[in-house]
């Protein structure tokens, strides 16, 4: 007789919008499936292709189940109590010579869940540590948002769609990156609603839209005013907008009227034919969406990009309006209880995309430790080489892993952690206002990360203040929830709508900044520069993924035309490289694309030899955003010969 199945209600914590409830399946001891749960009202039954194949990741032989420690060149399994030992006397010893401020807490999204956060509990009791601020992510956008509307994240519910007559995906490709969303901006197109995208590359969104606007990179900017422009000369702002005065209202009004069309379209690099249709389905179709990414932010003039298409959303009367909305994300953790975090007061930061060089300029204290917690840095951030240069000039680093990824080797230890199918926890979202479980589906021996700070804690004498079973510790981030019924005992057993955020922002459409400045949109490329853009890839999230020791070379693709004069044809081996480093590459022809540039998907690993990130620059934007689209290559056909794979691990690691 077959073993029963046994059905766990769970959540996915990964760095992604949908947040989606989850189904696991297990059966004598394996998750055996994973599947989404038709209950969840953003979920609907279905998952991405990235966790349908999550159960080979916990499965795999690869994985690590042993701490691993330094010694001399070579990273040793240890028993967790000497790991325990050595992270201890490791932090201790830093921050008694140095402070607390050597040391850097390095905590990314590998894993989003509430728990996860106490990390900077444990160094807030020591004093304080550096953080990584601003980010990969999200930051120009919010910035954008926050100059105009006061506060970063005001977005609509994704069941908010089906009250929406034209949906505008803005740089954002929401089929492979949050297919949920997509799902809903699909049901509202088999109703009538018209969908558009803006894209410089044909993504699986705009193949599938009414519309695509192939956009020159770097170029949004001047479609916001392009349509700006549109909309006031057909006569078609919302009358209250005009009537109404948003702060900047006339400064605006004048910018756009000021601005060249034909130089708008040189910048924008659309047709006006395309231009005309964009603009007339956003204003005879309204309510009309306008759902922000934010690839198009990546730019040194990402803010500014933001804020203009926050008034475009002004001028069409759709801000605040059911179905309508400039969209960004949900403000999914506002009401938990932030204090837990501890006094962040000692805190000091550094802006994460320029990470590498600033972390060996730092002084008073200069750093000595670091330790990464769901994320991994060495892959993920502009400048790899450079960065993986900081990193070894520290004394220790610490890290939190599944698999031994770029940061893991490179580390003086390595904590094996249990993933969230064998972890209890708690999660809000960026993508909706639904609070969500993450109840264990297996059992482990290795522990979470909560579970690495507060063994580490009780060798430092912080037992007390880090003490906690994980269900007491979220049942004190719902505090502020518990009068509202929302306990977690009740919310183990599913997810629960915030009643504190509604399905549409409380936003007064006109009582906001209007941007009245233009960006400084920089130089063009130069002869024989290419514009480096490095989407999100649809196999993985980020970095997380299964390690491939033969993964082969990174696809880049470019357009026909460039290949054409590079005498480049499919599957050759091109070597591309920037001020900051180089990579080989097999070159893929996208016929959709516009010449003078050229993309390959993120989250490629450099001991791999997919390290797209060795190319990328490393400066910010004023609100610690990226600016890696301002990456310029050169590209080198290599004649007659096959790619060889990369090897540029710091040591061997041997595990037996």
């Amino acid at each position: 007789m077959a073993a029963s199945v046994q059905e766990v209600i769970t959540t996915c914590p990964r760095d992604c919008p949908d947040t989606c409830g989850i189904i696991a399946e297990v059966r004598e001891g394996r998750v055996v499936r994973l599947r989404g749960a038709r209950d969840h009202p953003i979920t609907r039954g279905f998952l991405c292709p990235k966790m349908y194949q999550y159960p080979r990741m916990l499965e795999s032989s690869h994985r690590l189940k042993t701490p691993l420690l330094r010694r001399g060149r070579d990273l040793v399994p240890v028993s967790f109590a000497e790991a325990y030992e050595a992270a201890a006397r490791a932090v201790e010893k830093a921050a008694a010579k140095h402070g607390s401020r050597s040391l850097l807490l390095y905590h990314l999204s590998g894993n989003q869940a509430v728990l996860n956060t106490l990390d900077r509990r444990f160094f807030n009791l020591l004093g304080g540590a550096t953080r990584n601020a601003g980010g990969l992510c999200l930051a120009n956008a919010v910035k954008g948002q926050e100059l105009d509307f006061g506060r970063g994240r005001l977005g609509h519910s994704p069941l908010d769609l089906a009250r929406s007559r034209a949906i505008l995906f803005w740089g954002r490709n929401a089929a492979d990156t949050q297919p949920h969303l997509f799902y809903q901006a699909a049901q509202a197109r088999k109703k009538g609603a018209y969908l558009a995208a803006v894209d410089p590359r044909a993504s699986r969104t705009a193949r599938q839209a009414d519309l695509h606007v192939a956009v020159k990179p770097g170029g949004d900017w001047a479609l916001a005013l392009l349509l700006a422009r549109e909309v006031l000369e057909r006569g078609e702002a919302d009358p209250d907008f005009l009537k109404n005065n948003p702060r900047g209202r006339e400064g605006f009004l004048a910018l756009v009227k000021s601005q060249s069309r034909q130089e708008l379209l040189a910048r924008a690099g659309v047709p006006p034919v395309v231009l005309e249709e964009l603009a007339s389905s956003l204003v005879a179709r309204r309510p009309a969406a306008i759902y922000l990414g934010v690839g198009m932010t990546y730019w040194p003039w990402g803010v500014e990009t933001v804020r203009l298409i926050n008034a475009l959303g002004a001028l069409l009367g759709t801000l605040g309006q059911p179905g309508g909305g400039v969209n960004l994300s949900f403000p999914g953790w506002q009401h938990l209880d932030q204090t837990l975090t501890g006094d962040p007061r000692g805190e000091r930061y550094l802006y994460e995309p320029n990470l590498a060089r600033e972390m060996p300029a730092l002084t008073d204290p200069p750093l000595k430790l670091a330790w990464v917690v769901g994320g991994n840095p060495l892959a993920q951030v502009p400048n790899s080489s450079l960065l993986r240069q900081a990193f070894a000039a520290l004394d220790f680093v610490i890290v939190n892993e599944l698999f031994l990824t770029d940061t893991a080797r490179q580390a003086d230890l390595v904590f094996p952690v249990s993933s969230f199918l064998e972890r209890e926890d708690l999660l809000g979202s960026w993508g909706h206002n639904y609070l969500s479980p993450v109840n264990p589906a297996l059992d482990t021996e290795l522990p979470s990360d909560l579970e690495v700070f507060q063994k580490t804690a009780r060798l430092l004498g912080l037992e007390r203040e880090m003490a906690g079973t994980p269900a007491e510790w979220l049942d004190r981030f719902l505090g502020p929830l518990h009068s509202r019924g929302i306990t977690w005992e009740m919310l183990k057993k599913g997810w629960v709508k915030n009643p504190l955020l509604p399905d549409i922002p409380s936003l007064d459409p006109y009582g906001f900044n209007v941007i009245t400045t233009l960006p400084s949109p920089g130089r063009e490329p130069a002869a024989g520069e290419y514009n480096l853009l490095t989407p999100k890839p649809r196999h993985q999230t980020h970095s997380q993924k299964l390690p491939r020791p033969q993964a082969g070379l990174p696809l880049l693709f470019l357009s026909a035309s460039d290949a054409a004069g590079l005498g480049v044809r499919e599957g050759d081996e091109l070597r591309v490289s920037s001020p900051r480093g180089s990579l080989s590459a097999a070159a893929r022809l996208d016929p959709t694309l516009l010449p003078g540039s050229v993309y390959a998907s993120s989250g490629g690993w450099v001991c791999e030899g997919q390290g797209v990130n060795l190319l990328t620059l490393d400066s910010v934007t004023g609100a610690g955003g990226m600016t890696v689209n301002d990456t310029r290559v050169r590209l080198e056909k290599v004649e007659g010969r096959q790619g060889k794979e990369g090897n540029t691990n710091r040591t061997e690691v041997k595990l037996s």
